[in-house]
């Protein structure tokens, strides 16, 4: 079914004995002044065998789909709801018409999320002062139903991140007593979250939120693991929630988050490691990020650079290595070469405690970027054709050849 706007959709559930709403994320974008992406809405005062439109999914609580203004928008039956189990999935809905407006955001998880603005006469209802605690830059739980739904506690930290609210010491508090139910989350909803994570603007509050709220270890135990000295930033942790926003996209912040995974196994899994120097990190880096890749379902994307940020993030720093050593790690891994470059430039410079140091830094950043260009370029002017000119035929040792003419080519324009 069609609607012109949300006004002629609004009159014709009235017309039907009911009421209409928009309700969830975006009443709260329209509160904090921003142009709701999505668009939700909850029908008051009907049974589901009164409402005519598509129900897309649902026996308990069943969706609709209409369209509102040219766009897709789903509409939900007002519903409660009781835990009748464990995890995400354990409860019992009702969902007729003697649920209130007010029993179905009481459901909700965050005052912020938990209003409704009734379309006929836009008058927005906000039982649980969600107006009040965006204004005041706070995330705090609706009811003490919260801790029913432990998807909430990696929500929570992610609106964090998103908002750069600060969490109500009572909710960080539920949060923390809400650790066992973590366990039956599906972890591909843990993926999602972190996700979404990394698009925000200040990724390092999610994992700082779980830090205080002491459930970082049931699903990031890695991350956890790098509570430990560190000679940058006094533990690995610190050093990597300093760099983690620097990223320029989500892979790449990944990468941020995954590069020092090794020192968690240096660091002998959270007993501070002597002077906080880990040698040999990178080398135990690559099963720290298969590990948690593995628990997460981390898509091959993630973990491919991941891995690589881990095992190579120091190594590249080694400009002044033989050429031969630079060209064959440029030409393996050219597809994510400068990503690579851009992670170890971002670890070093928040290392930079001068203004002397920072120069050095980044001269280093020009003379890697300037040798990256200079080795790719070569593979393209030195190629098998270019050899078989030469009168070189293709056999088993064509390739090494091919590679040390590279060498020499690389050396030359040095």
């Amino acid at each position: 079914m069609k609607f012109e706007h949300e006004l002629s959709f609004a009159e014709y559930v009235h017309a039907l004995g009911g009421a209409l709403h928009l309700v969830g994320g975006a009443v709260r974008d329209q509160v904090m002044g921003i142009e709701p992406h999505d668009k939700d809405y909850v029908i008051v005062g009907l049974d589901v065998r009164d409402v005519p439109f598509e129900k897309i999914v649902g026996t308990d609580f069943p969706v609709f789909l209409v369209e509102v203004g040219g766009k897709k928008c789903e509409v939900a039956m007002a519903r409660s709801e009781k835990k009748s189990g464990v995890g995400y999935h354990g409860f019992t809905f009702k969902a007729d018409k003697t649920v209130s407006i007010f029993d179905d955001l009481a459901r909700r998880d965050l005052t912020m999320n938990a209003m409704a603005k009734y379309i006929l006469n836009d008058k927005i209802i906000d039982p649980h002062n969600g107006i009040a605690d965006i204004a005041n830059g706070v995330l705090r739980h609706t009811t003490e139903a919260f801790a029913e739904d432990p998807l909430r506690v990696y929500r929570v930290a992610r609106f964090a991140s998103h908002l750069g609210f600060r969490v109500h010491p009572k909710t960080l508090t539920l949060m923390s007593s809400m650790r066992d139910e973590l366990r039956f989350l599906k972890v591909e909803r843990v993926w999602k979250e972190l996700q979404k994570t990394l698009e925000t603007k200040n990724p390092r509050r999610f994992f700082e939120i779980l830090n205080e709220a002491n459930v970082l270890d049931v699903h990031f135990k890695e991350i956890d693991y790098l509570h430990v000295a560190d000679a940058h930033d006094g533990t690995t942790f610190n050093h990597t929630m300093n760099l983690l926003n620097m990223g320029d996209d989500p892979i790449e912040r990944f990468g941020l988050l995954v590069h020092d995974l090794g020192k968690g196994w240096t660091g002998k899994r959270g007993v501070p490691y002597e002077r906080g120097i880990h040698h040999g990190h990178s080398k135990h880096g690559e099963k720290m990020v298969n590990a948690l890749c593995d628990r997460l379902k981390t898509p091959n994307a993630y973990r491919d650079f991941g891995v690589i940020c881990s095992k190579y993030h120091m190594r590249i720093k080694y400009v002044e290595m033989r050429p031969a050593k630079f060209l064959r790690m440029v030409l393996e891994l050219k597809k994510c070469i400068r990503a690579l470059l851009r992670v170890s430039f971002i670890d070093s410079i928040t290392r930079a405690h001068n203004n002397a140091e920072y120069v050095q830094i980044l001269a280093w950043w020009l003379d890697t970027k300037d040798k990256i260009e200079l080795a790719l370029e070569i593979e393209r002017d030195v190629n098998g054709n270019s050899l078989i000119e030469q009168g070189w035929k293709p056999n088993k040792h064509f390739g090494e050849v091919l590679f040390q003419r590279r060498v020499e080519a690389f050396k030359e324009r040095l």
